[in-house]
């Protein structure tokens, strides 16, 4: 299938169908410009390349100027590193840069991490974060202001699963995610469901 690369700009929609290939940057990482829509379709391929070399964390980028992208098909993304720079919970790159996000990948690869971290998929803002795959929760927590950090938890566990699946953290797991409950007492107010998007995947468990 047809290939477009490259760190231009395309002045009009694109489309990339089935059997074709999305890989924004030529020999070094780089910026694909479209001024309009992009729609990636089922059965199209889209590569991406990180680095955090020399400590900074960069990636590839699709720029949908004003405009929006529909995810579709398969997102690989590579990690060209060339030094001992390691990622760490917090790195983040920016893949997708638009007006508006739809659609969702059916595949996506990711490179290895280091034990204990686990990658997250936020489709709404194009973004790859590296986050910790532990999480906690404490009944002195905070649903709203907390972020699952043993320094700022949630207060319930139902908000650490609408989490991890708002997060994307079981999409491509890496890891085993572990949420820790702190001592105390979790009553509940209405029955605490769990489902098929709740479960690990590539042979790792969600445990709380």
């Amino acid at each position: 299938g047809a290939k477009l690369s490259g760190t231009g700009t395309v002045k009009g929609p694109i489309a990339i169908q089935s059997g074709g290939t999305l890989a924004p940057g030529d020999a070094g990482i780089g910026t694909l410009t479209c001024s309009n829509s992009v729609t990636l379709q089922g059965g199209s391929q889209t590569f991406m390349r990180i680095s955090k070399t020399g400590g900074v964390p960069i990636s590839d980028k699709l720029y949908a100027l004003g405009s929006g992208v529909t995810y579709g098909g398969t997102l690989t993304v590579t990690n060209i590193t060339s030094d001992a720079s390691a990622f760490v919970a917090g790195d983040s790159f920016a893949l997708f840069d638009a007006a508006s996000y739809s659609g969702g990948f059916t595949t996506t690869n990711l490179p290895a991490l280091p034990a204990g971290l686990t990658w997250a998929w936020w489709p709404a803002t194009g973004t790859l974060v590296v986050l910790d795959a532990a999480l906690y929760v404490s009944p002195s927590g905070n649903d709203s202001a907390g972020d699952g950090s043993i320094g700022n938890p949630w207060r319930t566990v139902a908000a650490a699963r609408d989490y991890i699946r708002a997060a994307g953290l079981n999409t491509n797991m890496q890891a085993d995610i572990v949420i820790n409950l702190r001592g105390g007492r979790y009553p509940l107010t209405q029955t605490l469901g769990f489902g098929k998007a709740d479960s690990g995947v590539n042979g790792y468990y969600i445990t709380y």
